[in-house]
């Protein structure tokens, strides 16, 4: 009987750390969600509350070569003067999730182009931050 017991709690205990790695993969997609609807609606001001204030977004243009890194401030420029609107859709294509870092991985599509992002985020507090992305802008 004890060693069923035993079998019992070591089970409960990966079902509960199963389970808490499902939440966090849900809430760091959740969380990239509304960063690429932020990103698709200009909306600057939402942005601002869930990047780091330390982010950089590193930007590769293979179309003409060149190479871009902004900071939070230049990002939000970025995005609030349109330079990204020809996207057309986006998804989150993996997520992956250790501990208090994550990284997901997205792909955006307009008519000719494709943009390859990785986004990285920390947890701090309980909210995830976007602290750094790297992104590669191609033609399809």
């Amino acid at each position: 009987m004890k060693k069923f017991n035993q079998a019992i709690l070591l089970l409960t205990i990966l079902i509960i750390g199963v389970s808490n790695s499902f939440a966090a993969d849900n809430d760091v997609e959740n969380k990239i969600n509304q960063y690429l609807s932020a990103v698709n609606q200009k909306e600057t001001k939402t942005l601002d509350t869930f990047i780091n204030d330390e982010a950089n977004f590193t930007m590769l243009n293979k179309i003409v070569n060149k190479n871009e890194l902004l900071n939070e401030k230049d990002y939000l420029k970025f995005i609030e003067d349109g330079k990204s609107a020809w996207i057309t859709s986006s998804k989150v294509k993996d997520v992956n999730v250790q501990g208090d870092l994550a990284v997901a991985y997205i792909e955006s599509e307009g008519k000719t182009l494709v943009r390859k992002e990785y986004v990285t985020l920390v947890n701090s507090d309980g909210n995830w931050e976007i602290i750094n992305s790297v992104s590669a802008l191609s033609k399809k």
